[in-house]
């Protein structure tokens, strides 16, 4: 990666904002002293088709979070890895050969350096993550609400809220939800696929404040939320 802009240059709320330029991988993987790890590839010279230049191949990196505070728009880069050897290693494990090992373990240990230097010039915090950070009743849970999130329901506004006051007793009270939907679909004729995807969309909207580190069951009763998610994680996506 070459010089260039700072990545929220032209975001419609980073007018008035002074951003530092990135000065590149390549520029900061010579400063460091690992500029023969940069990745390259070879092209098709402009002086004839018998002749190739090596150039520059850029770094691909995992997730670069554009968020909003009260200061205004920041970003959040965050790498994920199976776990933090990872940031050493990367598929070096795998190889048999001690000096192929060896030259892989340089290769993710500039890789991540140059990352991180990149961003913090432009005054961009890394977050290193691994599988080990997240909870896994808690990744369960969202990845299976995510699945329902977009299906679309035919209930009107006040419809939901009936539904949703429903839910939101059941919950108090220690009922089922699968109870709830019983009865709601018995009384209002009112599908069962209906109602389970307005329960669902309603957690994920955190209309419905249930427990996310505890398995959701249709058979047994929702727990309560005790610990918000968004506090719980928070610290991730924080400006610095």
């Amino acid at each position: 990666m070459l010089p260039q802009s700072h990545p929220l240059s032209g975001h419609p709320k980073a007018q008035s904002l002074i951003l530092p330029h990135m000065r590149g991988t390549v520029e900061i993987a010579e400063s460091l002293g690992v500029l023969p790890l940069h990745p390259t590839i070879r092209v098709p010279a402009q002086n004839g088709p018998r002749h190739v230049d090596t150039v520059p191949f850029p770094w691909i990196g995992d997730f670069l979070l554009f968020l909003e505070d009260a200061q205004g728009p920041y970003c959040v880069n965050i790498t994920v890895k199976g776990h933090a050897g990872e940031f050493e290693e990367s598929d070096a494990g795998a190889m048999k050969d001690s000096a192929q090992r060896r030259q892989a373990k340089e290769k993710a240990f500039a890789r991540h350096a140059v990352e991180e230097v990149l961003y913090a010039d432009a005054g961009i915090r890394t977050m290193r993550l691994t599988q080990a950070d997240f909870d896994p009743t808690l990744i369960a849970n969202l990845t299976h609400l995510c699945l329902w999130h977009h299906r679309k329901t035919t209930f009107s506004a006040a419809q939901q809220q009936t539904i949703l006051d429903n839910f939101r007793a059941a919950l108090g009270q220690g009922i089922p939800p699968l109870n709830v939907i019983g009865l709601l679909a018995a009384r209002f004729h009112w599908t069962v696929y209906a109602l389970k995807t307005a329960l669902f969309q309603a957690i994920w909207r955190r209309d419905l404040r249930v427990d996310l580190f505890s398995p959701i069951f249709l058979d047994r009763p929702l727990l309560p939320e005790t610990r918000d998610v968004l506090a719980v994680y928070g610290a991730w996506f924080r400006r610095n």
